[in-house]
């Protein structure tokens, strides 16, 4: 599909962003704490990606709050929601992979108070980005003749040890 523009899907991404944050208490309440605090990074990373596809961009990576920084280029994003989505970054590999920890698998060492606290910062993301849609602060509703990008560019080799967050954004126009 080389060329070819993608409509706009936010609504795609945001009924996925709210089917992983069910999907993320669900988790909770039968004591997959490791699987509950993953869903809660993807149902906010979705519900972010949602705010971008609405904006008529794209946003590639899974570190939420580097995309949360790259958002608040377009729309007011409070400071303390990106240190907060800092802790949903965390969960993103080692929830679901043993050698993220030097000893046992994740589902002996997620706890309940990790599990809430993350479904509480994505619950907190996906509510703010419904008073993102559209409107920057700073400019009124954006104009959809520029197609911001979000990339890391040429996908990086990933070293032993080296996650996400170490990758930065840069916006492009199409």
């Amino acid at each position: 599909m080389e060329g070819r523009e993608m409509g706009e899907r936010s609504l795609d991404w945001m009924k996925q962003a709210e089917a992983d944050y069910r999907h993320a208490r669900n988790s909770r309440s039968m004591g997959d704490c490791d699987w509950a605090c993953f869903a809660a990074h993807q149902a906010a990373e979705k519900a972010v990606k949602a705010c971008f596809q609405k904006l008529h961009g794209d946003a590639w990576g899974h570190t939420v709050s580097l995309l949360l920084a790259q958002l608040s280029k377009e729309v007011a994003v409070r400071d303390r929601l990106i240190d907060r989505a800092k802790i949903l970054d965390k969960h993103y590999i080692p929830t679901r992979y043993p050698n993220g920890f030097d000893a046992g698998a994740p589902t002996d060492l997620y706890t309940s108070d990790e599990a809430d606290n993350a479904i509480a910062i994505a619950g907190e993301i996906i509510e703010s980005r419904r008073s993102w849609t559209c409107t920057s602060a700073a400019r009124g509703p954006r104009e959809p003749t520029r197609r911001p990008k979000l990339s890391h560019g040429p996908r990086p080799v990933r070293l032993h040890g080296e996650g996400s967050a170490g990758v930065a954004l840069r916006e492009e126009y199409a």
